[in-house]
């Protein structure tokens, strides 16, 4: 079992929308920040300078994914309480480190992560239901158990 993040080649600014599936069923769309045009085998010095200038999305891949791993980052919000602060995570992504899924609805919000929710306004990169979708996807992850996410880009927009 794998989830599948397809990004849309038509982006903003400053955000990168995207579809997550569970195989090929639609769970929610995704928000990130701008896109980066790397994958996982790009050289590593040119995604830490990219990096370093500004704010990128995760580079294409298939990355590990779990969560047994308790989050610093978030592990004074009451919001993740009931999951014990254990947010999915996803491991080996070059030149980044601590890449979670999280709640969120804005670019802002994203701190080089990927926020869940519904893409409603289509004309800006805001998602809406974040808090219900995140919790939805975790009792889903829980149950499934996928052991990767595979993130692609160039997904047509209009479908």
């Amino acid at each position: 079992t794998m989830l599948n993040l397809k990004r849309f080649n038509d982006h903003f600014d400053n955000a990168t929308i995207g579809r997550l599936y569970l195989n090929d069923v639609y769970i929610c769309d995704t928000l990130e920040p701008q896109e980066g045009y790397f994958n996982s085998q790009s050289d590593r010095q040119r995604i830490q300078l990219a990096k370093d200038l500004g704010r990128i999305c995760i580079p294409t891949g298939c990355y590990p994914i779990t969560i047994e791993i308790e989050s610093p980052r978030y592990s004074k919000q009451k919001i993740y309480e009931s999951i014990y602060y254990r947010l999915p995570r996803l491991i080996n992504v070059p030149c980044f480190n601590g890449i979670l899924i999280h709640i969120g609805n804005t670019p802002k919000d994203t701190r080089g992560c990927i926020l869940v929710g519904e893409w409603r306004d289509k004309s800006r990169p805001i998602l809406a239901n974040s808090t219900r979708t995140f919790f939805d996807l975790y009792r889903l992850l829980l149950k499934v158990k996928p052991t990767h996410i595979n993130i692609v880009t160039d997904y047509d927009f209009a479908t």
